[in-house]
């Protein structure tokens, strides 16, 4: 699925273009393209043993919210976390940055007995 154009500057706000002098490279092998078609998350969902914690941007476009509380569904032992008003590369600036942060120290606080 291609980046619509607000997708596109969150992600290069977080990423800046390597033509710039640094930043991270969106590459991958391309004989990943030979096991992208057999996989699929969603199948492997209901044999994970551990608590899980999902973080769901609201108006995600590349991973949709429905997909998202499809997996909590399937999972054993999982937490859903909605951050309203928020895109997929936009979890990382204001005003969403802090409640995902919150939302996964806390995860970790409560499932290391951290607290």
């Amino acid at each position: 699925m291609p980046l619509g154009p607000l997708e596109l500057g969150l992600y290069f706000a977080k990423h800046p273009r390597s033509d710039k002098g640094g930043g991270w490279r969106n590459m991958a092998p391309a004989r990943i393209a030979l096991l992208m078609g057999g996989y699929s998350p969603m199948d492997a969902l209901g044999e994970v043993q551990t608590p899980v914690l999902l973080v769901a941007a609201q108006e995600d476009e590349l991973c949709p919210l429905s997909l998202v509380e499809a997996a909590h569904e399937k999972l054993r032992d999982s937490e859903l976390v909605v951050l309203p008003a928020c895109s997929h590369f936009g979890l990382y600036f204001d005003p969403a940055f802090d409640p995902a942060v919150e939302a996964m120290v806390g995860f970790l606080k409560r499932e290391l007995a951290l607290v």
